[in-house]
């Protein structure tokens, strides 16, 4: 029995908490309140699916709630109670993550793998998720479905309620199978009556003759190309041996050539060297350099040092330069205020002394002001007598005294007011002028600084021009250094040129009488060369001939024996096909006898099952429906339909167009129970979604009494989901409201009424 189910932000259902007990537990409320929500909820949480989930109508996320506000999981808790123990499974789905679930028997955790969960609760109930679906669990408006259906739609899915659906199927996959065998089977008989296999072994016996014969002929090449080699081997040993000895004696003609074409060149580059000027001794020409390069040096230190003082002369004329420019600044600026720098400090010292006066000046008045306002307050009480001389004073009197002080202080208070803002000013005024005077004071010390600066520039003027006189004539010496040097250097790289000269004809000369002395010795006889060549060439010809038939011969015996293995794999390939024949006529057989086999289980299945169910509702009927009009109810399986019938007066009449409401409500209801019962014999829930659609309303006073009196003597739980007002007094349990207002998307509430 279930005993509990508790939703957390499930669809519209933010928390909901509903308990259930034995006989028809009733949800009642409008469209979109939900209510379908809790069955699916219920069915998730047993076998963690429900029918739009399994048919990919939605995905799993879409169940978590998005309104009234945004929610990243969800869950469902259902208890049950079985064979006295109390379980409980909880499953959480989130956005993002993986799905959670655990079970619990007692209150201890069993387990906690949301695949295992399932596997377990399926052991515990003996039930999957497609015997849930197809016995227990009706959707919405399904329950007189199966007579809204045409013939063939009706046969289609009573047989998938019955699970027999499959064998149909299977002879349609049968039927197929079978067809294509057949046609693979006539493409590999076409296939054979193409081949001609007795011609084909006949010209594979004559191809094996022509690669005997081919074989034979190829020894005998081989024998004399094996005679040729070891004659061109000979024949080449002694080529190479004349070969070696002809390099040699070619090398060392032409290193004497080179030799002799060399000497006569590097005579005639020295007497062209010689002729001209004279060039002297190099080791004198040597000193002579060495000494003029140090000259040169010591000039251009010189000249260095001449240049350094020369910058040095110029960093400190323009130094002088910036002093003058900041000598003029100073002055023009000194021009601009009166009196100089000694009219500033004047001009502070006037301001700070009329400060001084207006600070003392609103001192004394400031005392004057409170002597006025201490006079005015004991004016202002005295009752009599004159607060400063202790007259008698009357009462006008002390008003004119009063008014006249008050006149005074108004007056003070004007002046002090004056006084303030003149000193502000004045003291804005002292500010400027000591900034003016410090300005002025400053300036006037750094001119005495730059007293004697014309001196100094003209000075520095004079000093560059001395310098700079310099500097030309130690260029000159120097460049005149610079060109001596050039020429001894030149001089001397010619001199070192011909001594160079001079040594290599001398090695030349050496080496070119040790070759002549080589080449006498080679006894090298060109005729005799020239023999051993020829024979040598004639050898290797022979056996590159003998080598190429050799190799024909090996390529005709590879093609005669690839013909041999093609027409070899033709006559394999074409027993092979006889073979896929012979399979396939015995497959083919084989299917046939499947086939026939399946379309008389289905048969054998079909009528046990209805003569099962037509069983379980003849038990039924007489609870369901305990009138005399109508004793039995039946569901009878025709070629190509099933037809649900009432049998009254000994005859058997269709409930479709013939049944009333109510009448056809009970024979639905039989029928529904009889499905699961044949389906799920240990059935213990009945789920049904809207069932009074398409009922009249004796239709639905019908089914208010099957409910509520006749199917919980049968169904341990029945859950029945409506919107449907009439069917409020089916409740033999719980009967529960569902309320929302659907415009604002406000959570799901759940009201328990009195069953």
């Amino acid at each position: 029995m279930i005993r509990k189910l508790v939703l957390k932000n499930w669809k519209s259902h933010e928390e909901t908490v509903v308990n259930f007990d034995r006989g028809t537990n009733l949800l009642i409320g409008i469209m979109g309140s939900g209510k379908s929500s809790l069955l699916e909820a219920m069915c998730f949480a047993l076998f963690g699916t429900f029918p739009a989930v399994f048919r990919r109508r939605i995905k799993i996320s879409d169940v978590i709630m998005n309104r009234p506000s945004v929610k990243n999981s969800a869950s469902v808790e259902l208890e049950f109670e079985l064979d006295g123990e109390i379980y409980s499974v909880k499953r959480t789905i989130y956005r993002r993550g993986n799905a959670e679930a655990e079970l619990r028997k007692n209150g201890a955790l069993v387990m906690a793998d949301p695949g295992k969960v399932t596997g377990e609760i399926e052991r515990l109930l003996k039930l999957d998720y497609d015997l849930f679906y197809r016995a227990i669990y009706s959707e919405q408006n399904r329950i007189d479905y199966f007579l809204m259906l045409g013939p063939r739609d009706r046969k289609t899915q009573i047989d998938e309620l019955l699970g027999i659906d499959r064998f149909e199927v299977a002879r349609a996959n049968a039927s197929t199978v079978i067809n294509s065998l057949r046609r693979l089977k006539i493409e590999r008989e076409n296939e054979l009556a193409g081949i001609d296999e007795e011609g084909i072994s006949k010209a594979l016996a004559g191809l094996k003759n022509e690669a005997e014969t081919l074989e034979k002929e190829k020894k005998n090449v081989l024998a004399a190309l094996e005679a040729a080699k070891s004659e061109r081997n000979e024949a080449e040993k002694a080529f190479a041996s004349l070969e070696a000895m002809k390099k040699k004696w070619d090398s060392l003609q032409q290193r004497k050539s080179g030799l002799e074409y060399a000497l006569k060149k590097m005579e005639e580059e020295i007497k062209l060297k010689e002729t001209g000027e004279s060039i002297g001794n190099a080791a004198e020409l040597e000193a002579i350099v060495t000494s003029l390069e140090g000259e040169l040096t010591q000039k251009s230190n010189a000249l260095s040092e001449l240049k350094r003082k020369e910058g040095s002369v110029r960093q400190a004329l323009s130094a002088l330069e910036v002093e003058r420019r900041t000598k003029a600044q100073l002055e023009s600026m000194l021009s601009t205020i009166p009196g100089g720098a000694e009219g500033a400090e004047a001009r502070v010292e006037e301001l700070s002394k009329k400060r001084d006066e207006l600070v003392k000046a609103l001192a004394e008045s400031k005392a004057r002001e409170k002597e006025i306002r201490t006079l005015i307050e004991e004016l202002s009480s005295a009752e009599g007598k004159c607060p400063v001389c202790e007259r008698q004073m009357d009462e006008k009197l002390r008003l004119r005294l009063l008014e006249s002080r008050k006149m005074e202080l108004e007056a003070l208070l004007r002046q002090m007011n004056n006084w303030t803002s003149e000193r502000t000013n004045v003291e804005k005024m002292l500010a400027e002028a000591k900034r003016i005077a410090e300005h002025a004071g400053f300036a006037a010390k750094r001119l005495k600084e730059f007293e004697g600066l014309e001196e100094k520039l003209a000075g520095a003027n004079q000093t560059l021009e001395m310098v700079a006189g310099e500097i030309a004539v130690a260029s000159k010496t120097l460049h005149e250094t610079e060109t001596r040097l050039t020429d001894a250097r030149r001089r001397l790289q010619r001199a070192k040129e011909i001594e160079s000269l001079e040594a290599r004809i001398a090695s030349a000369k050496s080496e070119l009488g040790e070759i002549s002395a080589a080449i006498a010795t080679l006894s090298f006889d060109e005729d005799g060369y020239d023999t051993v060549r020829r024979r040598f060439d004639e050898a290797r010809e022979r056996f590159v001939r003998l080598e190429g038939e050799y190799r024909l011969f090996e390529e005709k015996v590879a093609n005669v024996r690839m013909r041999c293995h093609e027409l070899e794999d033709q006559l394999k390939r074409c027993a092979e096909k006889k073979e896929s024949v012979k399979r396939l006529g015995a497959t083919i057989d084989g299917m046939l006898v499947l086939q026939s086999a399946l379309v008389e289980t289905q048969a054998a299945l079909r009528e046990e099952l209805i003569e099962a169910i037509n069983t379980t509702m003849a038990e039924l009927w007489p609870i369901i429906y305990p009138y005399g009009d109508y004793d039995g109810v039946a569901l009878r399986a025709g070629e190509d339909d099933y037809s649900l019938e009432l049998h009254t007066n000994e005859a058997w009449i269709p409930v479709d167009g013939f049944a009333s409401g109510g009448e056809r409500a009970c024979a639905c209801i039989a029928l529904r129970i009889a499905f699961a019962m044949a389906i799920v014999p240990n059935l213990r829930w009945l789920v049904l979604d809207e069932p009074t659609h398409n009922l009249d309303e004796q239709g639905i006073r019908a089914l208010v009494d099957v409910l509520h009196e006749r199917i919980p003597e049968i169904v341990e739980q029945v859950f029945v989901i409506t919107h449907d007002e009439n069917l409020k007094e089916a409740a033999s349990a719980r009967l529960y409201r569902f309320e929302r207002n659907k415009e604002v998307g406000e959570p799901t509430r759940v009201i328990e009424m009195r069953s």
